[in-house]
């Protein structure tokens, strides 16, 4: 068996274990550590508020735009024309991808091959916006956090909550040096330059993603503009929750702490062990949800709201199966000319 097959399984097996743990902690655990009525038996016996879980939805369902409309910024800026009803038309199909797909093609990757293949000769600045989109989008989660972080009250807060807090700024810190030292600092001329000048195809890609890199740093205001709406995006996503957790429970999470516990769960979903971390979001807001919590929550409330989370997630990426249901041989010949070149 390949190492390529044996990850594909790992991606479907991982998430799979994950969520039939929490679905079993959920039915068989009780609602507090003295016994009782499980955790399930308590949430369902309190009324649901679904005017408000429609306005969760219509918020995260904003959030997801504005990822949309970052990403056709900075592909823009690389000078690549693209118009912002096609890149609707491949967020959403990319962000089915990233659940249905557990190969080499996830989304990220069929997007840049479908903006390359309508813009030959452009392909490596497809990608290099691809990348700079996720880069941005993940260093926000980490700034949003810091942020509320340094905005909470945690000065009496246990050494866990001390602990995570203080690795979270300090991997932000390290986050703007690193981030710096790559767009900024270095001119495009040097001896990389010279070197990819003398290599065959990947030199091409080499001087392609210099010149990427020059155009993003002759539009600093697009950089500024992607993470002011990544910063939007992410506070968005865990107001949307906060919101949820509103609509079903008595007490929740301030929307601080809120701001806090989502974001460090995305960052754990973000990791690539599982697809559009599917599991390993739902296990760290489990975790994270009561630990950053200044009231008392309800046993596995976190895993609810994850949960809750997640329907949201698979509605929006039903909008991609439209768009996938309406142009399915075009998708289709994207998905294989991408697994060729893998």
């Amino acid at each position: 068996m390949t190492r390529k097959r044996l990850f594909s399984i790992g991606r479907v097996l991982i998430p799979l274990g994950i969520l039939s743990y929490l679905v079993l902690d959920l039915i068989r655990a009780p609602a507090s550590e003295g016994g009782g009525p499980t955790a399930l038996e308590v949430i369902r016996s309190q009324p649901v508020c679904y005017p408000g879980l429609a306005a969760a939805f219509g918020v995260a369902l904003a959030a997801f735009s504005l990822t949309v409309i970052r990403w056709w910024m900075l592909v823009r800026a690389l000078e690549i024309p693209f118009s912002l009803a096609n890149a609707f038309r491949l967020g959403c199909l990319g962000f089915l991808l990233s659940f249905v797909s557990v190969g080499a093609v996830g989304g990220d990757i069929f997007k840049a091959f479908f903006i390359a293949r309508e813009s030959p000769g452009r392909r490596v600045r497809a990608v290099a916006s691809v990348v700079v989109d996720r880069v941005i989008g993940l260093y926000a989660l980490f700034v949003l956090a810091s942020a509320a972080i340094l905005c909470a009250p945690l000065a009496d807060a246990g050494p866990k909550v001390q602990t995570i807090s203080g690795v979270t700024l300090a991997l932000t810190a390290f986050g703007a040096i690193a981030l710096s030292l790559a767009l900024f600092v270095g001119r495009s001329d040097g001896r990389l330059v010279r070197f990819a000048e003398r290599t065959p195809r990947v030199g091409e890609a080499v001087i392609s993603l210099m010149e990427s890199r020059a155009l993003y740093r002759r539009r600093p205001g697009v950089l500024v503009i992607s993470g002011v709406m990544s910063l939007a995006v992410h506070a968005l996503f865990a107001v949307s929750l906060w919101i949820a957790g509103k609509a079903v429970f008595a007490s929740t999470p301030t929307m601080g702490e809120h701001l806090i516990s989502v974001p460090l769960s995305a960052l754990v979903g973000a990791m690539p062990i599982s697809p559009a971390g599917v599991g390993t979001f739902e296990l760290a807001l489990t975790l994270l949800y009561p630990t950053f919590s200044s009231v008392e929550v309800a046993a596995n409330q976190g895993v609810i709201v994850a949960f809750i989370y997640r329907a949201f997630t698979i509605l929006i990426a039903a909008i991609g199966a439209v768009y996938y249901v309406t142009a399915r041989r075009e998708v289709s010949e994207t998905i294989h000319a991408a697994e060729a070149e893998q």
